[in-house]
């Protein structure tokens, strides 16, 4: 299992969860930093990935920015952002797991999320970070 997101580091959680990853269900969980608006990198890591394990099985596409901005006083370059993040990078995401998964021919799933706050105003968040697990299984984690 891969996360890819565009923070530095992940939270302290991400190194709890993924030795439980290892020691309760003997499987493991990465992280790469990317930011999805920078496509060639995007499908590089994706290809690395898949590389690695000589097949993709699916993705989970959770990326999503938002900012505490009245609609009136977007500027274009503000929506251009989200939009760059919230749909293209998701797309674009897909699209790199899917080349995987038709590469190596074993199908996969694909799942997109997206936020209540796409239709209603969510005025406690302040933001949340883009975030994609890569879901890779080899014949020793099944």
């Amino acid at each position: 299992m891969y996360a890819l997101d565009r923070l530095e580091e992940p939270s302290p959680d991400f190194h709890t969860i993924a030795k439980r990853a290892e020691t309760e269900l003997g499987t493991s969980l990465h992280y790469h930093k990317v930011d999805v608006r920078d496509v060639p990198n995007l499908n590089k890591i994706v290809s690395e990935i898949a590389d690695k394990h000589g097949r993709m099985d699916g993705l989970i596409a959770a990326a999503g920015i938002q900012q505490e901005t009245p609609a009136l006083e977007y500027t274009a370059e503000d929506a251009n952002r989200m939009f760059e993040v919230n749909i293209t990078g998701v797309f674009m995401t897909a699209q790199a797991v899917a080349k995987q998964m038709i590469k190596f021919g074993n199908g996969g799933s694909i799942v997109l999320i997206a936020s209540m706050s796409g239709t209603v105003a969510n005025r406690v968040r302040l933001g949340c970070s883009t975030l994609f697990a890569v879901r890779t299984t080899d014949s020793n984690c099944m």
